[in-house]
């Protein structure tokens, strides 16, 4: 199984030279990896045989991103809001290894 730490991009990103944004971005992924593993794989897992094509998890990115939308705007909560920010990043991290697996024949 792919993990979040196999991502290149992220390990480049752990590497940003404001001292601020490092100690934040310190803190907040490792939380956040094993809630984003764990999406990636429910989603695999329900949708894998599904997601043939890029439009594909494009379109359910967008659709869980209005989900953000929907729990920031009727106040659902912070955990509510938190959650579906994890499920849409879940998917586009699912977009992105698509692409790189497509080597440019999108």
């Amino acid at each position: 199984m792919m993990t979040v730490s196999d991502n290149a991009s992220l390990r480049e990103l752990a590497k940003i030279t404001n001292p601020l944004l490092r100690k934040k971005f310190g803190m907040i992924l490792p939380r956040l990896k094993d809630l984003i593993e764990a999406e990636i794989e429910h989603g695999i897992e329900k949708w894998g045989s599904v997601d043939t094509e890029p439009g594909l998890l494009l379109n359910a990115a967008l659709e869980e991103l209005g989900e953000v939308a929907h729990a920031i705007n009727h106040n659902e909560g912070i955990l509510r809001a938190q959650k579906e920010i994890i499920d849409v990043t879940g998917i586009l991290i699912r977009l992105y290894w698509m692409l790189e697996d497509s080597r440019g024949t999108v």
